[in-house]
């Protein structure tokens, strides 16, 4: 378990490319994160898994915000916090056949703020999806005296997150799931790879 203080000084943005107006400067930004985890290894080492929790409470969060007419500036806000989760869990049941999976959960929300005159109170930070887990398969299916092949499968799923703070739709990223393949021969006496990938398989 951990208790830590963060600190970000100041900030402000000289980068005045469309009007004056982003000649704008941001307060410092606190935060007390407050972590707890746990790793372990059983089954005689062939499962492994690493598990955390964690809260984060952010005094004057920095981002940069960009308002439709392309304007950006540096913006605080005034409080928000992140309540979250993650596992990771690596699998090896045999010699030549591993499977990884992570799973990461989080509730953000605004406490209290408002720019261009919108209350974002209740609102979700940006980039932060309450869900999204990782899957892969690693197997080498046959051997050969100098050189094998290998299957890799690895999938993604990552939950609806927004771009900005406002919760605008046309910013809204919608839930999505990918799986991608990769077929290999690896000969090592030669010095030879080659490897045959399929990308979005679903076409998602």
């Amino acid at each position: 378990a951990s208790v830590n203080r963060g600190y970000r000084g100041g900030a402000f943005n000289a980068q005045a490319y469309v009007a004056l107006d982003e000649l704008t400067q941001a307060d410092p930004e606190t935060l007390m994160a407050y972590e707890v985890g746990i790793k372990q290894s059983v089954l005689d080492g062939s499962l492994q898994y690493a598990a955390a929790a964690f809260y984060y409470d952010y005094q004057d969060q920095q981002f940069l915000d960009i308002d439709a007419s392309a304007l950006q500036r540096v913006a605080n806000i005034d409080e928000s916090t992140i309540i979250g989760a993650e596992l990771e869990v690596a699998w090896l049941p045999l010699h030549d056949l591993s499977f990884n999976f992570s799973l990461s959960l989080l509730d953000s929300e605004i406490q209290k703020g408002e720019l261009r005159g919108i209350d974002l109170e209740g609102n979700e930070l940006p980039n932060a999806p309450r869900y999204s887990a990782t899957a892969s398969m690693d197997w080498t299916f046959m051997r050969f005296s100098e050189a094998e092949l290998l299957m890799n499968l690895n999938g993604r799923y990552v939950d609806a997150q927004y771009f900005d703070v406002y919760e605008v739709d046309r910013l809204e990223q919608s839930s999505y799931g990918l799986l991608n393949g990769r077929l290999s021969y690896i000969d090592v006496k030669a010095g030879l790879e080659a490897h045959l990938w399929v990308k979005n398989i679903f076409e998602e």
